[in-house]
């Protein structure tokens, strides 16, 4: 696993998302779906918009990862 790869573990499921490829995220409540680039959806993943943020700044701190939270409930990659 790279520097720019969030490792989320949702139940019995692990997921190696690239910070590059994130389209947007959005929330509904406890539960995030991640839309990627190659038209991949991780819906109902078990994790909090914020706590989804925290983990993409933490690992983006070296890199310009283009991500920006927006409001409560999404996170928009700015290229897009």
């Amino acid at each position: 696993m790279n520097k720019e790869q969030l490792h989320l573990v949702d139940a019995q499921k692990e997921y190696y998302i690239s910070l590059e490829d994130i389209l947007f995220c959005s929330s509904d409540g406890n539960y995030s779906d991640i839309h990627l680039t190659q038209h991949t959806i991780y819906k109902s993943i078990r994790i909090q918009i914020g706590k989804l943020w925290a983990m993409i700044e933490e690992k983006g701190k070296m890199v310009d990862h283009h991500l920006e939270r927006i409001g409560r409930s999404y996170i928009i990659n700015l290229r897009y």
